[in-house]
């Protein structure tokens, strides 16, 4: 309980400095704007770095990417250069506490805590790289177009999970008290869509293609709430048959940068979900093919999917509460709050929740009818 305690208190801190300053899966075969990714264009331009440690890298300038569409904080930089895997506690390695979100937003805590860890594969949160809310600024170089499909990826992520976005663009980066740099998202026009995965501290980038299409920006930001590619997990192939000799316009080198699988997990349990957002359908993994790059292991075609699945929520819902954006330090809830099965609390289970975020960091149960602070997107 203590562990679980220390990572709510961190998650408070987090909302409050955010705060202060203010299903279906569509089996297109097309490889139009709103299914491609990154393997267009500009990528092809990039360098293929090999590390140390075995791991292909892309690089363009001073920025490393990993999966071709996962920019790489120095931080991540630096554990793949000296160990081929970020950092993270097995269940091995830590007791079921390990797990705070999930067990205060209603999911039943078991003796086996792997049996409530969510499917999907994903950061581990008690590294920190979960938000509180997703703090976020349009940059000035956005189009119209873009901007509206941003706005429409946000609300979809927020209408079917517990993620919740505090549009700040115009405010301050910096907080005027004590001087620390917000943790914040900036949207901006690029010629590549790429982002971080999770939190990373300060001021981070998510790159939109010009005419991103809505399956490329909700699959971005997939990525900046902390979630990987479903189709680089370490089971992959117990799933897809990865077919790299039908894409033409790749590198071998280019073609392990952008299609190995991921050298850590963090969180992961469950069969690949061929409808996630996270997931390329057999076509749009590459730009130029003679045939579908990724099938199922009995050779049939899978589409990109262009909204979230089931399991997709499931995975924000373990580690999301929905915040309503407030100058002080209490926790207030949105009036739907999912449960982890994706079910909805109800008045007094939200309540009791609201209350619990609150009290395990000495606050009164209920916020003061005061302090929200405007936030539209």
């Amino acid at each position: 309980m203590r562990k679980i305690l220390v990572f709510l208190g961190l998650l408070s801190i987090a909302i409050y400095a955010c705060n202060k300053q203010g299903q279906d899966d569509i089996n297109s075969t097309s490889n139009n704007n709103d299914d491609k990714n990154t393997l267009s264009g500009s990528n092809l331009r990039r360098e293929v770095v090999i590390l140390e440690s075995g791991i292909y890298l892309e690089t363009d300038g001073e920025d490393y990417f990993l999966q071709s569409d996962i920019i790489l904080s120095d931080y991540q930089l630096k554990a793949l250069r000296e160990k081929g895997a970020f950092e993270a506690p097995t269940f091995e390695e830590s007791d079921e506490n390990m797990l705070p979100v999930p067990f205060a937003s209603g999911m039943s805590k078991t003796t086996n805590p792997r049996e409530t860890s969510p499917r999907s594969i994903g950061v581990h949160p008690s590294l920190n790289r979960t938000w509180a809310m997703v703090r976020y600024t349009l940059a000035p170089n956005l189009d119209q177009f873009t901007r509206s499909i941003i706005r429409q990826a946000i609300i979809h992520w927020e209408s079917n999970t517990n993620v919740r976005f505090y549009n700040a663009t115009g405010q301050p980066t910096i907080d005027p008290q004590f001087g620390f740099a917000y943790p914040y998202v900036e949207f901006t026009q690029s010629n590549v869509n790429a982002s971080n995965v999770g939190r990373i501290g300060g001021r981070q980038i998510l790159q939109l293609e010009p005419e991103a299409g809505f399956r490329a920006v909700a699959h971005e930001i997939g990525h900046t709430i902390g979630l990987y590619h479903e189709h680089q997990r370490p089971d992959r192939n117990n799933f897809l048959i990865f077919n790299p000799q039908n894409i033409l316009n790749l590198s071998p080198a280019q073609i392990r940068a952008d299609f190995d699988i991921i050298p850590t997990n963090y969180i992961m349990s469950g069969a690949l979900d061929f409808n996630s957002i996270m997931i390329y359908g057999s076509y749009n993994a590459g730009s130029l093919a003679t045939g579908p790059v990724l099938t199922r292991r009995d050779g049939s075609i899978f589409g990109a999917p262009q909204q979230l699945s089931e399991l997709d929520r499931v995975w924000a819902n373990n580690f999301y509460a929905p915040y309503i954006a407030r100058s002080d330090a209490y926790a207030e809830l949105g009036p739907i709050v999912y449960k982890t099965d994706n079910s909805v609390m109800n008045a007094n289970e939200r309540l009791q929740f609201q209350a619990y975020l609150n009290t395990s960091r000495g606050l009164p149960p209920n916020p003061p009818n005061c302090c929200r602070i405007p936030n539209n997107h």
